[in-house]
């Protein structure tokens, strides 16, 4: 224990670099055991659900939290005028640092742009882009698309949508699924008229 605290006080807080060291050292115990000797140690601020925050340090002294990819995704997604002021600079910083991540932004927003206009008018020329970038996934989706062109040109362009067969379709599954098979036309009937 002197040495873990001799070593933590340096600054190692790596929970598994420190049992590999005491392993060195002849110690025979789990990992798990060291890790919950070194849990009152560390810092409330400092655990965030089980893992050490990221957190990275402004000249102020201030801290700003790095973004999980799932925050980030939807930092570069909102809306401009949904976005705090420190939002705004932790997007503009992601967009600057990485130009893949600014070209995906960019063809995100134009595709999301095509389905709020409601109009299938710019779908070629989004396409091109996204196949002639450098992104795999975009290129996969923009290959996707022209397989069932007509069916998206139609989703953007027409009003009407077959959301409502869609949904009755599914609970139609899930009902039979419910039952594991069993679900013979006449249940199934009864099933979908008189509720569960």
């Amino acid at each position: 224990m002197a040495y873990l605290r001799e070593r933590w006080d340096a600054g190692c807080h790596n929970g598994a670099e420190l049992w590999r060291e005491v392993q060195g050292l002849g110690y025979l115990g789990c990992q798990g055991r060291l890790r919950q000797a070194l849990a009152g140690w560390r810092d409330p601020d400092e655990v965030t659900r089980g893992r050490k925050s990221q957190a990275t340090t402004r000249p102020s002294g201030q801290l700003i939290a790095k973004p999980s990819p799932r925050q980030a995704m939807w930092l570069l997604l909102r809306p401009l005028e949904k976005l705090s002021d420190e939002e705004h600079r932790l997007r503009d910083k992601i967009l600057e640092l990485c130009a893949p991540v600014a070209q995906a932004q960019r063809l995100a927003h134009d595709f999301l742009d095509l389905i709020h206009r409601r109009g299938s008018g710019g779908l070629d020329d989004w396409l091109k882009r996204a196949e002639t970038s450098k992104l795999a996934e975009l290129k996969r989706f923009a290959k996707g698309i022209e397989r069932d062109k007509s069916a998206v040109v139609a989703g953007l362009s027409l009003e009407i949508s077959n959301g409502q067969v869609e949904g009755q379709v599914n609970r139609l599954k899930c009902i039979k699924r419910q039952m594991y098979g069993r679900a013979k036309l006449d249940l199934l009937k009864a099933r979908v008229i008189h509720g569960p």
